[in-house]
């Protein structure tokens, strides 16, 4: 799981880390936008994008981490990535004005500080700082990256392949994934029968090692040589 940490003066802005974080904001460059209020979400909870007054608010995540998942209508949920300290939630909607028609959901992965921006502040802090537009068409455009490259993968790639990078998205900075067999099948929307054999034949390998309530990644390089297969 993505480990709990802060948004701190030594973030870059726009990266990728090995938890799929799809991309953050420098403080450098949210000190520019007034954040309206901050407030805490507890583990497992999903991340409102809705404000007190009901309209579409944007989430800045200070502390904490979130994992992205989209829910199908029969209630599989599909893991997307994980949303580190400085990403945005809800940017897209809440600038273009547009909903989408999708379940897709950001629930905390640990007691998160969040904090709200309302869309007429950004717009203000663009209009005043116009350097800010590249910089959040760099995050939409690196989230919209990841999203394309986990649709191509569930539509052509093996069960193998979305086993191997299933575990890679979720093990943490240790190697260990701490999830369920049953958990890792709602994630891939796959059966739990098709990860137990993917997870049998990972471990005969010696890729992984299956451990009491974890799994322990052993050959992360083989994992990312197997989730690039189609």
């Amino acid at each position: 799981m993505a480990n709990p940490a802060r948004w701190s003066e030594e973030m870059v802005t726009s990266v990728v880390d090995g938890h799929g974080n799809e991309g953050v904001v420098s403080p450098e460059r949210l000190r520019q936008i007034p954040i309206a209020c901050r407030h805490e979400v507890a583990e497992g909870t999903p991340i409102p994008t809705i404000g007190k007054d009901g309209e579409s608010v944007i989430i800045i995540i200070l502390e904490g981490g979130a994992r992205s998942i989209l829910r199908g209508r029969d209630g599989r949920e599909h893991l997307l990535g994980f949303l580190g300290p400085g990403s945005l939630i809800g940017e897209q909607i809440a600038i273009g004005r547009t909903r989408f028609d999708s379940d897709l959901v950001c629930i905390a992965d640990s007691n998160c500080i969040v904090g709200e921006i309302s869309p007429s502040s950004l717009m203000a802090a663009i209009r005043a700082h116009p350097d800010l537009i590249p910089a959040l068409l760099h995050v939409i455009s690196r989230k919209t990256a990841t999203l394309l490259r986990d649709i191509e993968r569930g539509a052509f790639a093996t069960s193998a392949a979305q086993t191997a990078a299933l575990l890679l998205k979720l093990a943490d900075d240790n190697g260990y994934v701490h999830v369920s067999q049953a958990r890792l099948a709602q994630f891939a929307g796959k059966t739990r029968m098709t990860i137990s054999t993917q997870l049998r034949r990972l471990a005969r390998r010696g890729t992984i090692a299956q451990e009491r309530a974890c799994i322990r990644l052993v050959d992360s390089a083989f994992l990312e040589k197997v989730s690039d297969q189609r």
